[in-house]
């Protein structure tokens, strides 16, 4: 087989096995030009983050406090991070949430500035129309 040279050219599920065997995608497997050992779960997933900021015209230096959340977040496994994404969405929500209802206590307040507002700016009759 491959080990041994009797196998210069494998064929696709050869190479499907070597590729789940190794715990890389048959692009890397493919790719003389990738290095040993292949990339982790979240080198990839950070890989891939910066591919879609780049598309998005999103990419450039990151603040420190941003690679700080980033370093923190590669950090936690697939559990830690499920449960971060839950915070971030509930005080998403929260804050959501808070916003609308102290839109709703400040509607009747900026409607009477509005219309306060319409009242100072109207043009007052004129003397040529009145007569």
């Amino acid at each position: 087989m491959l080990e041994n040279g009797k196998t210069l050219q494998p064929n696709v599920v050869l190479c499907l096995r070597l590729a789940r065997l190794y715990g890389v995608d048959l692009d890397w497997l493919a790719d003389e030009e990738r290095d040993w050992p292949p990339p982790t779960d979240a080198q990839t997933a950070a890989q891939m983050v910066d591919a879609a900021m780049a598309r998005a015209g999103l990419s450039g230096e990151l603040s420190v406090e941003e690679q700080r959340v980033l370093s923190a977040w590669r950090s936690l496994n697939d559990r830690q991070r499920l449960e971060v994404m839950g915070y971030i969405s509930g005080f998403a929500a929260a804050v959501n949430a808070e916003g609308e209802a102290l839109a709703r206590r400040l509607a009747p307040a900026l409607a009477r500035a509005e219309q306060k507002h319409q009242t100072e700016h109207q043009q007052p009759p004129s003397a040529d129309r009145a007569g």
